[in-house]
């Protein structure tokens, strides 16, 4: 059975810091998962990436990112699979978010605000 992994646009920025300490972690846990295509398949989100390829490119334009960040999360794209945006993953998406309020499990983090 191979597990399908989604990477959330938090990690892919932990992801495309690797020079931080605090996310060696994350980075080393992924490398481990990269490896073992036969347990495990990584994809990227066209959401999670175009989250955090503009957050990044507006931190570009304030000098307070570099470029390398943009490079390193080209590379993960290349060594993963990219789930493109269709409007069957968006619905599909509408409908676990639905399913997830309705039984009680959070769908934001602590902190943001509800729509109700």
């Amino acid at each position: 059975m191979i597990l399908l992994l989604l990477l959330d646009t938090n990690i892919l920025g932990q992801l495309c810091h690797p020079k931080r300490k605090v996310n060696k972690p994350v980075i080393d846990w992924l490398a481990k998962i990269i490896i073992q295509p036969e347990r495990f398949k990584v994809y990227v989100p066209a959401i999670a990436d175009y989250e955090l390829r503009r957050k990044l490119l507006h931190l570009i334009k304030k000098k307070q990112a570099s470029e390398k960040s943009i490079h390193f999360l080209n590379q993960l794209i290349a060594k993963t699979d990219y789930l493109p945006l269709t409007e069957t993953t968006l619905f599909k998406a509408a409908e676990l978010w639905a399913e997830a309020r309705f039984t009680g499990l959070p769908t934001a983090s602590v902190g943001s605000m509800p729509l109700s």
